[in-house]
């Protein structure tokens, strides 16, 4: 497979017409349709992947999946792992992708949550997943701020939503830069965060 750019909704994807040149692939995390449609003129001729959170408002606008003739999403199987409800819950979710989108929606393994299980960022599986499944030595990130900094398209949004809830982010990152020394992820990152955070890591460069 070529490079591949994984995306989020943070605030240096103000600065992804720098880097986008570097993939042909992109992995769109979330409901990222109005970042498509902001950026149509460099995406619309990439080869997309979709993870989601797997509820309905981590899919995509309908137009996008067959513009990008998207077939499958990638999502966590188990979103809702302590509510009682969590397997009426997921077959909700499933039928929606499957019979709504026509998307078929590809579950991560059981398996895979148990080893895996303190991730809680649906951006950071999405990097787990191309890092584990994808067989790359380059991944390109833009747009993760990891909570630090505001969305691109809402300046209210990132940090004041996910504030305390995802405080271990780039922990969860920095573990998965650690497990796979053979691929070298390349990140665009906001001016607010810490690049000395990553300080003795030899497989990331900071952009």
């Amino acid at each position: 497979m070529d490079k591949i750019i994984i995306l989020g909704k943070g605030k240096s994807l103000e600065r992804l017409s720098e880097v986008i040149k570097y993939a042909n692939n992109c992995v769109f995390v979330d409901n990222f349709s109005p970042e498509i449609e902001y950026f149509w003129d460099i995406l619309k001729d990439k080869n997309v992947y979709h993870f989601t959170n797997g509820m309905i408002k981590g899919a995509l606008d309908k137009k996008y999946y067959d513009l990008f003739n998207i077939k499958e999403s990638y999502a966590r199987s188990t979103i809702f792992p302590k509510l009682k409800y969590a397997d009426n819950q997921i077959k909700l979710y499933t039928d929606y992708y499957e019979n709504i989108l026509n998307v078929k929606m590809i579950h991560v393994s059981e398996e895979y949550h148990i080893k895996y299980k303190t991730i809680k960022n649906t951006g950071i599986y999405a990097v787990l997943w191309a890092s584990e499944t994808l067989g790359l030595h380059d991944i390109w990130i833009c747009g993760f701020d990891f909570h630090q900094d505001n969305y691109f398209l809402n300046d209210n949004k990132g940090i004041r939503m996910m504030k305390g809830r995802y405080d271990d982010a780039i922990s969860d990152f920095i573990d998965i830069i650690k497990t796979f020394p053979n691929i070298t992820y390349h990140i665009v990152l906001s001016k607010k965060i810490n690049k000395n955070t990553f300080k003795g890591l030899q497989n990331i460069n900071i952009i």
